[in-house]
């Protein structure tokens, strides 16, 4: 959201339409873009941003919703509105890396870029992303060009094959204490605008919902949680 690329705006009545059906609802990350926004500086999206979770979990009272950070929506600022939201909404709460549901984990992606193993490695990656200078003019306009040609469908193609992504995520997910002598059974992620659906990698399925960008197919996925029993 807040990016002139995005469709993520055709998606809001079906998020809360899901929302109001489910026990549980995740946000896994660049929900909102801070950095390319449309609005006049980063402290007006970070407000908007703020309000629109909290209108959001207001609508579905009866769904507990989790939001994870990505690198576009990673920012101090912001981190300081999911702490307030997380002590004053009853049905929200918060995780900077990653969200344990049963046996699935839900986590934003990034641990996926260049081999990132450690919470300290990708700490440092979403840093880069964190800052009050958003893009504007021409950069806005080159980025118009990229979407046009649909580059940015033939970039996470090439870059984010599913083998390889699967790989550094699965050694994440180990590093992490939540690999599959865990009980994880199935994975959830974005970050890498590639779909992917019940991709098979040491016993564990990754699940990869696309995003909601011009060209690039996008889906709410719906996870299959199972709870252990007593």
């Amino acid at each position: 959201m807040f990016a002139r690329r995005s469709h993520a705006d055709r998606h809001v009545s079906l998020i809360r339409e899901q929302a109001q059906q489910a026990k549980a609802f995740v946000l896994a990350g660049d929900i909102f873009d801070f950095t390319w926004t449309t609005r006049e500086t980063v402290e007006e999206t970070i407000g908007e941003a703020a309000e629109w979770l909290r209108s959001l979990a207001s609508s579905a009272p009866g769904c507990q919703f989790y939001f994870v950070p990505g690198n576009h929506d990673h920012h101090d600022g912001f981190v300081e509105h999911l702490h307030d939201l997380a002590d004053t909404v009853d049905n929200f709460d918060w995780h900077p890396y990653f969200v344990r549901l049963g046996n699935t984990l839900f986590l934003h992606g990034d641990a996926a870029e260049n081999k990132k193993t450690s919470l300290g490695e990708i700490d440092t990656y979403r840093r880069r992303w964190g800052h009050n200078n958003t893009k504007h003019g021409m950069l806005h306009w080159l980025y118009d060009v990229v979407v046009a040609l649909r580059i940015h469908r033939l970039i996470p193609a090439l870059v984010y094959r599913n083998k390889v992504v699967v790989r550094r995520l699965m050694r994440y997910l180990q590093a992490i204490g939540h690999g599959p002598d865990s009980g994880v059974e199935h994975v959830c992620f974005g970050h890498t605008h590639v779909p992917l659906a019940g991709y098979e990698h040491n016993g564990v399925q990754f699940h990869n919902g696309g995003a909601p960008l011009r060209g690039t197919p996008f889906r709410i996925m719906e996870a299959p949680v199972q709870m252990a029993t007593a």
